[in-house]
């Protein structure tokens, strides 16, 4: 759905499933997209480090991407088993803004709180991160087909670099199945490893293809299993007078 509208409709649907508040499933869809901006980071070091061929400058902006991982990752270690604490840091270092909008934060890092709790359970925590860690070897593997389908075979580094640019692209407003987004990621991320634009068009048309369109008919099968249809999806912002 365009402007990320699809994130209200999967919170709708699950607090409908799951009997629940909305806000607490948004909550948690916050955390997502944290956690979504860590991957990121460490993907953007690994493909800068990897990358063979790079200038320098590449080379530094991965560093520097991996010293961010490792700072935000610690932050979310410690909002996890220090939340109090952490929160009222947090609610010191915005002292400065207004009583109401300074309440709203507080009260979504409480409730965001909630979805750090697999970091205190470190049996799960670990078995999350194993399925994290194969989902974005799957995710790899697919931009890197993109490519071997139109002849070119790159390496793992330029592989990297191009996930990380989609995954941006992709948490980015954009327009319905990320038309246009995608195919911009595409070349901006492969124009330093040589890949022409042609070439780099090619391959997004035919990622766009293989991924999102049978992404979308498992989505329609799963709404028909719950006895829904698009239209209940399209009606969920005007239902929850979300702006």
């Amino acid at each position: 759905m365009p402007m990320q509208l699809g994130e209200v409709a999967r919170a709708y649907l699950a607090a409908e499933s799951l009997r629940t508040r909305i806000a607490a499933i948004l909550a948690s869809l916050l955390i997502e997209r944290i956690l979504d901006v860590l991957v990121l980071l460490v993907i953007v070091s690994l493909a800068a480090t990897l990358g063979s061929g790079l200038e320098a400058h590449y080379r530094t902006l991965g560093l520097t991407f991996a010293a961010a991982a490792i700072m935000m990752a610690a932050a979310l270690c410690v909002y996890a088993a220090y939340t109090e604490a952490f929160i009222r840091a947090a609610e010191r270092a915005i002292s400065f803004l207004p009583v109401g909008l300074r309440e709203r934060i507080v009260n979504q890092l409480r409730a965001g709180a909630a979805g750090l709790q697999i970091l205190r359970q470190p049996g799960r925590f670990i078995q999350l991160a194993g399925m994290s860690l194969l989902q974005w070897t799957f995710m790899c593997a697919c931009v890197w087909i993109s490519l071997a389908a139109i002849g070119q075979y790159v390496s793992v580094g330029a592989a990297l670099a191009l996930l990380a640019t989609t995954i941006l692209s992709m948490t980015l407003p954009a327009g319905p199945g990320y038309v246009g987004t995608l195919q911009l990621a595409y070349v901006f991320a492969l124009s330093p490893y040589g890949i022409s634009r042609d070439d780099a068009l090619a391959a997004s048309f035919f990622y766009l293809a293989a991924l999102w369109l049978p992404l979308v008919a498992g989505g329609m099968l799963m709404l028909h299993r719950m006895g829904l249809r698009l239209k209940n999806v399209t009606e969920i912002e005007a239902r929850q007078n979300l702006p």
